[in-house]
């Protein structure tokens, strides 16, 4: 990709990620404000490396299971290998390699972002179906109607519309 196109996207990505970086670091900011104003500063770093290995474990353990799945799963499942011709001039691409290749990256990424979703959320799914609709706390009851909604139009798409996979 040439120089000059790949400025504006780099440009629009350092952009997304101060936008949703800047509330996180103005509330860590104020947060760090007030416990050093109260004399708190262990409860607060205290707290800090607790979250920061909460996202990492929870992390760490995805993304192992995930990659110990997709390994698995590729594993003998493709006897040919899948091998795509784009034209004369181009090589051709063999995707059942590059998808084994991809498996880890894949399962570090999603990993990841499992753990992100699990700090952002304030738990997991089940956690605010079971205990947080149960206390009738407002955040797990929207967000256990979020869940709910996603499956049932995640049911439809694939049922009704793709033909049921």
């Amino acid at each position: 990709m040439p120089r000059h196109r790949l400025s504006p996207i780099l440009g629009i990505i350092a952009g997304a990620a101060l936008i949703l970086a800047f509330p996180a670091f103005t509330a860590l900011l104020t947060d760090w404000w007030w416990f050093q104003e109260v004399g708190y500063e262990v409860v607060f770093t205290r707290e800090l490396l607790t979250r920061s290995l909460l996202f990492l474990v929870v992390g760490a353990v995805t993304s192992g299971a995930l990659y110990l799945n997709l390994r698995i799963a590729q594993r003998g499942l493709v006897p040919y290998p899948v091998i795509v011709n784009a034209g004369p001039s181009v090589p051709a691409l063999d995707l059942t390699r590059s998808l084994r290749r991809l498996s880890l990256p894949f399962s570090l990424v999603l990993g990841l972002l499992v753990g992100l979703g699990a700090r952002i959320g304030s738990g997991c799914t089940s956690g605010h179906g079971v205990c947080g609709v149960g206390r009738l706390a407002p955040r797990s009851i929207v967000a256990s109607a979020v869940f709910v909604s996603a499956a049932m139009l995640t049911v439809y798409v694939v049922r009704h519309l793709l033909g049921g996979i």
